[in-house]
């Protein structure tokens, strides 16, 4: 992807953008895939900001060296939660049938009603973490 990125910039300019190319891209792609939790979508997150970064380089190149990590850092993350608000939309769209979970013949209306119990005497941030896995 760097030689695209290059196509945009100015002479000047190119290996200011691969020296902060190649310092913030791992970082990048880390903080991208802890909230995508997704490979591929954290490619396409770390891409799309680089790009963008790449299309105004004139202005990020003013910025001093820390200022241009966190500005990375700042756009990843909220690319990344963009990212993830639009997938979470798509998914939404989807039908939920509960019953699917619980077609198997071993499980019997006494285990379903016995988990929701303990489940509920739960508190709320451990349900949270039930829900969430």
């Amino acid at each position: 992807m760097l030689p695209i990125y290059m196509a945009l910039i100015d002479d000047e300019n190119v290996s200011d953008f691969e020296v902060l190319y190649r310092a913030c891209r791992n970082k990048a792609y880390i903080i991208a895939y802890k909230i995508l939790k997704n490979e591929s979508l954290a490619e396409e997150c770390v891409s799309e900001v680089f790009f963008s970064v790449a299309k105004n380089f004139k202005k990020v190149n003013n910025l001093v060296s820390y200022e241009q990590h966190k500005y990375i850092v700042i756009s990843v993350r909220n690319r990344a939660f963009n990212i993830l608000a639009k997938e979470e939309k798509n998914t939404l769209n989807l039908p939920y049938e509960d019953d699917i979970y619980f077609n198997d013949d071993k499980y019997s209306e006494f285990d379903k009603e016995k988990w929701s119990d303990f489940i509920r005497k739960l508190n709320k941030t451990d349900r949270d973490i039930l829900y969430l896995v």
